[in-house]
């Protein structure tokens, strides 16, 4: 009897209670699900709002930088190798709009001082004011160039790419156990193999460097091979210590028929007298030359002064610096500076390069546009970095308008992540 009446009605209830319980974990899977991806974009959103961050801290920074370099680099001089120092203070609203996002730190650490300096910029945003906001913290290495730094040796800056092949005639050393600094905007080839001690640098090189160059220490490849430095020649003129217009001599009238390489003064090993000419300017040199003409330079000279020349650059016979304090700066854009068989207590700047022939000699640095190594000629520079760093306010805000200054990134990559 009653055979279709179910004689197990419990059975349903805990079928319907199953599905209940499946359709509830789902439910819940769902939300939580929802909640934690709620979460997750929320937290997300906070990490690019600290990077953002962040990078507004670098990116700012390097705009104080580059808006006013002679006060960063007196800034910088003031702090000791490998010392952090906080720099947020220093970013004034006019480099630090309103941000989404504020700002908790930026640092700077010293790693080399000027002429070619390095830093570390130490920067960390948050995602908001308060606890528990998301940062990111970035590290930044930059080199800040100075062209000052650039005649700490011999830099080869060509515009475009440029092959600069070297013989045994050449040579680059230093002073002091100091080596100097070798750039070259290209490859760098050394024919022969030479004496190791001929060329010793620290050389940087766009392209490959081949080729025996001693105990050099090399860089081939270098990615921030800086530029040749934009040298305003209404600065020089504006700020000129005296205006010269025509052909004009530099010299001391006491040196006569001289030859050459034969005496010892200031820089290094040099000699020799000047073919008798009235000269136009005569030591003690002090500040800026502007010379819209020819020059001939020649002669033993005190102080500390540039000469600017619009036209040709050369040296007539041996140029001397009285004593180690003394500093010449000759700087030539539109010519080549012809140098021929002296010595030559300078740092010369020319950017259609130099002209020599028998021994040459530069005691001081020498920055090129262009270079080509002459098949009758031996150079030799003796670079002199401690003369630059003890007389660096000289270069700063003499040599060079103080507002040139390069900068370029090493690395920039992100510290940790800190929630």
């Amino acid at each position: 009897m009653y055979a279709g009446k179910n004689k197990h009605p419990g059975q349903a209830m805990v079928g319907v209670l199953i599905i209940f319980l499946l359709v509830a974990a789902l439910a819940i899977a769902s939300v939580t699900l929802a909640a934690s991806h709620r979460q997750n974009t929320a937290r997300q959103k906070d990490t690019v709002q600290a990077y953002y961050a962040a990078e507004a801290g670098v990116e700012r920074t390097l705009l104080r930088i580059k808006t006013d370099p002679g006060w960063f680099m007196d800034w910088l001089n003031q702090i000791n190798i490998n010392t952090e120092k906080d720099f947020i203070t220093y970013i004034t609203p006019d480099y630090m709009p309103p941000l989404s996002a504020p700002l908790e730190k930026i640092k700077i650490k010293k790693i080399a001082g000027f002429p070619t300096a390095q830093i570390e910029i130490n920067s960390t945003g948050k995602s908001r004011p308060g606890e528990g906001a998301a940062r990111k913290t970035l590290l930044i290495n930059a080199r800040l160039y100075h062209p000052a730094g650039l005649l700490n040796g011999c830099s080869i800056l060509s515009e475009s790419r440029l092959d600069v092949t070297l013989g045994a005639s050449f040579s680059l050393t230093g002073s002091n156990g100091q080596k100097p600094v070798f750039y070259v905007n290209g490859n760098l080839t050394r024919k022969g193999q030479g004496h190791s001690d001929e060329i010793n640098a620290d050389i940087y090189a766009a392209g490959s460097i081949t080729g025996n160059f001693g105990s050099s220490t090399l860089h081939p490849n270098y990615h921030n091979i800086p530029s040749f430095p934009v040298l305003d020649e209404n600065w020089y003129r504006t700020n000129a210590q005296k205006i010269f217009n025509g052909d004009t001599v530099f010299g001391n009238p006491s040196r006569q028929n001289g030859q050459g390489n034969n005496s010892q003064h200031g820089h290094g090993n040099s000699s020799g007298n000047n073919p008798h000419q009235e000269p136009d300017a005569t030591p003690p040199y002090n500040g800026i030359y502007y010379v819209n003409g020819d020059a001939h330079i020649s002669g033993t000279y005190t102080g500390k002064a540039v000469i600017f020349v619009t036209g040709d650059v050369t040296i007539t016979d041996d140029l001397e610096a009285q004593d180690n304090n003394s500093i010449l700066v000759i700087i030539a854009l539109n010519n080549p500076v012809e140098i021929k068989n002296y010595n030559v207590d300078a740092f010369i700047i020319a950017k259609k390069g130099i002209d020599y022939n028998g021994n040459a000699t530069i005691n001081g640095g020498l920055l090129a546009g262009s270079f080509e190594e002459k098949v009758n000629g031996n150079l030799t520079i003796n670079c002199l970095p401690a003369l630059i760093n003890n007389n660096f306010d000289f270069f700063l805000r003499t040599a060079f308008n103080p507002d040139l200054l390069e900068i370029k990134i090493d690395s920039w990559r992100e510290q940790y992540d800190i929630f």
